[in-house]
């Protein structure tokens, strides 16, 4: 996809994934675009990450 100079894309993701984003974009487009990030909202964790989560926890609280 090409993309015209001065365009804009706004979106959503968790923030879990986008750790590393700017990295990979800078490096995919030779460091010409611009990146901005802002809190949006809470959403309740996907249910196999939040079980993983608490598995993660519980497991911290037994050492």
């Amino acid at each position: 996809m090409i993309y015209k100079i001065g365009e804009v894309h706004n979106g959503q993701a968790p923030l879990m994934k986008m750790f590393g984003y700017v990295s990979t974009l800078r490096t995919l487009s030779s460091g010409r675009p611009s990146y901005a990030m802002e809190f949006f909202n809470y959403a309740p964790l996907p249910k196999p990450v939040d079980e993983n989560v608490i598995a993660e926890v519980e497991e911290k609280k037994k050492r």
